[in-house]
Formats: C-alpha cells, structure tokens, sequence
C-alpha cells in the first residue's frame, strides 16, 4: 500500500522549493532596499531667550457619586462637585 505524503504541497518538490526560495529572496530585497528613511515634520519651537505663557489652570470635575436607577439599570445620575463639572456632566447627559 503506497503512502500519502504528510504534507501535501511536498509531493511538487521542486516546484515548492523553487516558489519558497523566490518568496524569501523577495522578502529579503524589499526589506534591504525596501522603504525609504522618512522624516516626521517640522517641530516649531519659539526662539530661545523668548518668554513664553503659562497654560490655563486645568480643575477636571471631581465625580462625587454615581446613583443607578433600580428600574432602569442602564441610566446613570452622576453626582459631581457643583463648581467643576458642569461641562462634563453636559458631556455625559448627551451619550
């Protein structure tokens, strides 16, 4: 009773080796030639010696609690400080 190859691409012997050998060399020559150095753009930076502004103070919203509705579990009341977070509870409420 004759054998079945293990693998069957293995019975095209040379054929297979042949393809195998090409695609490596390929690989290699598009890695050795392949793309070219690039460049990320320009920083812009201000001369030295030049004063620069200080940012805004940044105060993110403390959350203070957070209250689930039992009838509806999927809406949310977030509770946070009253002078941080009313632009992020806007935030919230149009998700």
């Amino acid at each position: 009773m004759a054998r079945t190859p293990r693998f069957p691409i293995a019975s095209f012997g040379g054929l297979y080796r042949q393809c195998r050998a090409l695609i490596v060399l390929t690989a290699f020559l598009v890695n050795t030639f392949g793309p070219l150095p690039v460049q990320a753009g320009e920083i812009y930076l201000p001369q030295p010696g030049v004063r620069i502004s200080l940012s805004p103070a940044f105060n993110p919203p403390i959350l203070k609690g957070l209250k689930v509705h039992p009838d509806n579990p999927f809406r949310f009341d977030f509770i946070l400080d009253p002078h941080k977070g009313e632009g992020i509870m806007i935030f919230y409420l149009a998700i």
